[in-house]
């Protein structure tokens, strides 16, 4: 299906932007209005001489077609899950993402080579999805503490949370800074 739509909004896209290219010449008087006239009608005389209510219907099938599809597709991407829901012996439980996300923040101030966390999840098809920005301390060890970072975060929302579904969860270490000593001068 995502094919079908891509092609469909290339196919209206490359449609608007010729026309666009059309009209342009034809006001920048590059291309000058009684040669495309005489272009648009010795093409209509031709198009005449064929089927022109067949051309015509299919010229209008997939204007229709591709309006539904971009008109679907723009719907779609705007369709975003702010919670996740599970099943439990007394009724359904929802938890909001941003709750999690809350969650995923207090639990990074307590990793020890972590200076600061900041977590988005996204509910995806495969599960839950969460990506933690963080600063490190610079004498940590960057790859241990990242999969620190991925471990205690996808153990505890699993164990504490009760969300099973966590497909991915992924660093990105968006500054080293120096730890800061207690001593002041």
């Amino acid at each position: 299906m995502r094919g079908l739509i891509k092609s469909f909004l290339i196919f209206g896209a490359a449609a608007f932007f010729g026309l666009a290219i059309y009209t342009f010449l034809i006001s920048a008087r590059i291309l000058d209005y009684g040669d495309a006239q005489e272009f648009l009608v010795l093409g209509l005389k031709n198009l005449g001489r064929l089927n022109y209510r067949l051309i015509f219907g299919i010229i209008a099938f997939l204007a229709l077609v591709i309006s539904v599809v971009s008109f679907y597709a723009s719907f779609k991407e705007r369709v975003i899950k702010r919670d996740i829901s599970f099943g439990n012996p007394l009724g359904e439980v929802k938890i909001s993402l941003s709750a999690i996300s809350d969650f995923v923040q207090k639990l990074g101030s307590q990793i020890e080579d972590v200076k600061d966390i900041k977590p988005r999840v996204v509910a995806g098809r495969k599960g839950l999805e969460i990506y933690n920005k963080i600063t490190l301390y610079s004498d940590s060890n960057i790859p241990a503490a990242s999969d620190r970072v991925q471990t205690i975060v996808k153990r505890y929302v699993q164990d504490v949370l009760g969300i099973q579904e966590v497909s991915e969860v992924k660093v990105f270490v968006e500054k080293i800074i120096p730890r800061e000593t207690g001593i002041q001068g």
